[in-house]
């Protein structure tokens, strides 16, 4: 089964973090997700449960708006921008780019499948063939 991870800001500051000792990337937490009437939390792993109870690693509350899951590519998640570029040319009904493009724009997860989403609209599937992608 794939694993799968996501992302979310800490509702706490950067300060309250270190102090109860949460491993974050600047406020940034990874882990599980756990949404509860409408409020998202990121979680660590079940260390016990039963039929009564279950208990966590570690949660903390994330902004909502800040959630995003893993695309399974380099560290970039879903509501990332991003620059792709690619070295060959390339070509689908939709789009004609020649060597050395480049694409910018949101990472979006749609219709089963991860999205490069620029500015005017352009869907580019992340499972294209390219060769960087750097989050901006």
């Amino acid at each position: 089964m794939r694993k799968t991870k996501f992302r979310g800001k800490a509702e706490l500051s950067i300060q309250e973090l270190d102090e109860i000792g949460l491993v974050h990337d600047n406020g940034w937490i990874v882990g599980n997700l756990i949404v509860n009437d409408g409020s998202p939390m990121i979680v660590g792993e079940v260390i016990e449960s039963t039929d009564e109870y279950i208990a966590l690693e570690r949660w903390c509350s994330v902004e909502s708006e800040s959630v995003g899951q893993y695309t399974g590519i380099d560290d970039v998640y879903e509501g990332d921008y991003c620059i792709i570029r690619g070295k060959k040319p390339f070509f689908d009904k939709t789009l004609s780019m020649g060597e050395n493009w480049e694409l910018r724009g949101k990472i979006v997860f749609e219709d089963f499948a991860f999205w490069l989403v620029t500015e005017d609209g352009l869907h580019f599937w992340l499972g294209n063939d390219f060769y960087e992608i750097v989050v901006i």
